[in-house]
C-alpha cells in the first residue's frame, strides 16, 4: 500500500506543474507595468487641455510597481516551491505556499488543492522526512 516510487513520481509531476505555473504568474505580473507607463505619461506627457493633478501620475507609478513586485515575488516563491517539491525538502514551506496558491483562481486553486492532497499523505511525509537511523 505504501508506494514511495509512486509518491516520488507524483511529487515530480507536481513540481513540473509548479514551475510552469510560476512562469505564467511571472509573465502575467508584468501587466501592472502598463500602469507604470501610464503614470509616467501622466507625469511627463503633453496635454491639449488642463493636465490632471500629479498625484494621479504618482499613484499609477507606485501602485503599478507595487503590484508588479508582489506578483514577481509570488512567482519566485512558487518556483522555489517547485524546487523544494523536486528535492523533497521543506514540507511545511511547500504546504504553506500551496495554500497561498489557492487564492489564484482557477489554476492556482486546482494545483494547490492537488498538492495539498499529495502533501497530506503519510507516505509522502516519510519521503520528505526519511526516518533517521539513531543507532549510530
Amino acid at each position: 500500500m505504501n508506494n514511495p516510487e509512486k509518491d516520488i513520481e507524483q511529487l515530480n509531476l507536481l513540481a513540473t506543474f509548479h514551475y510552469v505555473f510560476g512562469g505564467i504568474v511571472g509573465v502575467f505580473s508584468c501587466t501592472p507595468l502598463f500602469h507604470v507607463a501610464m503614470g509616467i505619461w501622466l507625469l511627463t506627457g503633453t496635454f491639449s487641455g488642463d493636465p490632471p493633478p500629479t498625484f494621479f501620475g504618482y499613484m499609477f507609478v507606485f501602485m503599478g510597481l507595487f503590484l508588479a513586485i508582489m506578483g514577481w515575488t509570488l512567482a519566485i516563491c512558487i518556483i522555489i516551491t517547485a524546487r523544494k517539491l523536486k528535492q523533497k525538502t521543506h514540507h511545511s514551506f511547500c504546504f504553506v505556499m500551496v495554500c497561498v496558491e489557492c487564492i489564484l483562481v482557477p489554476f492556482g486553486t486546482i494545483l494547490g488543492i492537488l498538492t495539498i492532497i499529495a502533501l497530506s499523505k503519510d507516505s509522502v511525509r516519510t519521503v520528505f522526512n526519511p526516518p533517521c537511523d539513531r543507532s549510530a
